[in-house]
């Protein structure tokens, strides 16, 4: 059983999460749950975003525009650089506090503009050990779309430097957009921990022919 509300915080004050717990915690307790098919804790977190990774691996990101947005969980806020005369290729790098295995990434599109601004189409991505000397990794092409993209790399790699390049966009678009960018972690097991969750922002439309008024509303 999955449920994506929150059934856990402050339930005392919160009747309706409160009762529904209530409601599914009795129907998995009867006999009409009776499930075909068993689905393991490891299939979902591969289908799933972990919008944590990031902020429990220490990173830290650096760039030109407001590349915080990439690791703050939330999937509403995103980066954007270029435009205005700024062509591409345009960068981001990462670092992490010591050496992460890591086998991939996956990355969050900007959410909030139906025309696409920003979405990447070719990337190259380089690692370093120290931060001055770089070393190609691998390169590809993504789609224009609103789902989450997953990068593989060629193997299981360790670097404590990430350089993500976005190459070129679609169109005469020279800006680049990401909503998150989260590694694909290859080393052991994290722990929870008290990692806060992120508050989430609302996500206006930038798109010219939605008017959703003043931004105080």
């Amino acid at each position: 059983m999955v449920c994506s509300a929150d059934l856990e915080t402050n339930l005392a004050q919160r009747p309706s999460a409160r009762q529904l717990r209530r409601s599914l915690v009795a129907y998995m307790a009867g006999s009409e749950f009776n499930p075909a098919c068993e689905v393991a804790t490891g299939i979902l977190e591969q289908v799933l975003f972990d919008n944590l990774i990031m902020r429990r691996l220490g990173a830290v990101v650096r760039g030109s525009g407001p590349v915080g947005n990439l690791i703050d969980g939330d999937p509403n806020t995103f980066w954007l650089a270029g435009g205005r005369g700024v062509a591409y290729p345009h960068e981001i790098t990462i670092e992490f506090p010591n050496a992460i295995a890591m086998s991939g990434l996956l990355l969050m599109p900007r959410q909030n503009h139906r025309e696409h601004e920003g979405d990447i189409r070719d990337y190259a991505i380089t690692t370093s050990a120290d931060g001055s000397h770089w070393t190609a990794l691998t390169r590809g092409t993504l789609v224009s779309t609103f789902d989450p993209q997953r990068v593989v790399f060629p193997g299981t790699v360790s670097t404590r430097f990430l350089r993500f390049r976005a190459v070129s966009g679609f169109g005469a678009d020279s800006t680049a957009a990401l909503g998150e960018l989260a590694v694909i972690h290859a080393g052991p097991r994290l722990a929870v921990g008290k990692s806060a969750a992120p508050e989430f922002k609302r996500a206006r439309s930038a798109s010219e022919d939605v008017d959703e008024g003043p931004p105080n509303q």
